[in-house]
């Protein structure tokens, strides 16, 4: 009964943490010395969580690509570059219609189709991602970019028994970064710096969740 108690508290706050800890993170990653962050309020965010793990279980599933991408529209139109907003307009349906190929294209292939399917949602995703008004984000994310680093970390970590883990970690996320740029144009000096204002206390709270951010 206790156990039970305790899962479902740490399941409640999950998207909390989750949310709060994205923006601790987002809040130490700077460009030209401006910082990113999210905005405080995490309504939408819990809001699509808990209703749309409901739905998803409730179809199967099968609303699952539509989930994921609620998620991912409620944090990417509450992040923000200084005082420049992000806007993503990625549609359900369109979503939803690359997820059922790429789902059914793995299943065919044994799963190697599945670092194709990502890279072209995570295109996707880039291609329907402004930054401000005038300025487009841009994915060169490529299948064959991605099973390379999935075999580099499988390989890697195991055949050092771990040891190399912190250096291909930091590898992946600079190959992974280095497939972004930002098309159109940022007028910096119009870029006001945010105030932090969140503390290390959701990222060290995740980390005992272990949760998954996505990123």
């Amino acid at each position: 009964m206790i156990e039970a108690a305790l899962f479902l508290a740490l399941f409640a706050v999950s998207p909390y943490v989750i949310y709060r800890s994205r923006n601790f993170l987002y809040s130490r990653t700077t460009w030209r010395s401006i910082r990113f962050g999210l905005d405080r309020d995490s309504t939408q965010y819990v809001r699509e969580f808990f209703i749309g793990l409901l739905i998803t279980i409730v179809t199967l599933g099968l609303y699952a690509p539509v989930y994921t991408n609620r998620l991912h529209s409620a944090l990417m139109n509450n992040t923000r570059f200084g005082s420049l907003a992000f806007h993503y307009d990625g549609d359900d349906k369109e979503v939803w219609f690359l997820t059922m190929k790429g789902w059914l294209l793995t299943f065919v292939t044994f799963g190697i189709y599945y670092f194709w399917y990502r890279a072209e949602l995570e295109r996707y995703r880039a291609a329907h991602t402004r930054i401000g008004d005038t300025a487009q984000l841009v994915s060169t994310a490529t299948g064959v970019q991605l099973l390379i680093l999935y075999l580099l970390n499988v390989f890697g970590a195991t055949m050092t028994l771990g040891l190399a883990f912190p250096w291909i970690l930091m590898y992946t996320l600079e190959d992974l970064a280095g497939r972004y740029y930002v098309t159109g144009y940022i007028d910096f000096d119009d870029v006001m710096q945010r105030a932090e204002d969140e503390s290390a206390i959701s990222e060290g709270l995740a980390d005992a969740l272990d949760l998954d951010f996505g990123f």
